[in-house]
């Protein structure tokens, strides 16, 4: 993978007669506001990422395992949320997302898991706003020659890129990674076609309680958002599109109710 960090398109400057003037403002506050829009666009992602880390190290090195969401719910009650099953405490659908994206972009950098990066991270000098993902947010004269490389590589993934692009992206990846041949199940070969049928049976056992759970955290974070302060304070468009979306579920979940005698 490349480590060029991008940067800024460079052209050759525009022959004009007599440039034009904005009709309220100074030209060059407002140029300069721009390119800092511009620039803090192509690193949001950073800023995303760095959240992630920061989690993730508070999680693994910071708190015994199963205390990650009491802790957000007494320090970050904003960032947690009640377990449907259960009731207690774990991460918001929001940082979960982070979390996950942020593996994705350690694994695309060629460190496989969390313990790696820990133990990567462990290696950068003391001092400094380093750790907690602090190495991506700091300016590029700052950063230490060690934790370069990591920089780099995490940087050139992500800027410019928004969390769908990025989420597309591995999702592709892995369905190309993991795809099995055609008429063949993943790992079937040399099995008889008992073992075929038991092994495509687990499967789809699998594949439906996962649909479960998604359905499950669905159903939470739609009611969670269901506010003037999440959902209303979406873009007209966008609310039609969710509108029709929950419409079109609404409908087919109850012809299939009406079909199997009417769900309970």
């Amino acid at each position: 993978m490349s480590t060029t960090t991008l940067e800024l398109e460079v052209v050759k400057p525009l022959k004009l007669g007599v440039a034009p003037k904005l009709k309220s403002g100074d030209d060059g506050v407002a140029a300069k506001k721009l390119l800092k829009l511009y620039s803090d666009a192509q690193i949001g992602m950073r800023k995303i990422v760095a959240l992630g880390l920061a989690a993730w190290e508070i999680k693994e090195t910071q708190l015994k395992h199963g205390e990650f969401g009491p802790w957000l719910a007494a320090n970050c009650p904003k960032l947690c949320r009640p377990d449907s099953a259960t009731g207690k405490p774990k991460a918001s659908h929001a940082l979960s997302n982070y979390m996950e994206l942020t593996k994705g972009v350690l694994e695309k950098c060629g460190i496989p898991t969390i313990s790696k990066y820990l133990a990567e991270v462990a290696k950068f000098p003391h001092g400094g706003n380093l750790n907690n993902g602090g190495f991506l947010l700091i300016a590029d004269k700052k950063v230490p020659v060690e934790v370069k490389p990591l920089r780099e590589k995490i940087c050139t993934l992500v800027d410019g890129k928004t969390q769908s692009q990025l989420f597309l992206e591995f999702k592709q990846a892995d369905e190309d990674e993991h795809k099995p041949k055609r008429g063949r199940l993943k790992n079937s070969s040399g099995l008889t076609k008992e073992q075929r049928e038991r092994a495509a049976l687990r499967a789809e056992q699998e594949r439906l309680a996962e649909l479960e759970e998604w359905a499950s955290d669905t159903v939470d974070e739609l009611l969670e958002n269901a506010d003037a302060k999440n959902a209303g304070m979406l873009p007209p468009k966008v609310r039609a599109k969710l509108l029709d979306a929950c419409d079109t579920m609404a409908g087919f979940l109850r012809r299939v109710g009406a079909a199997q005698g009417g769900d309970k």
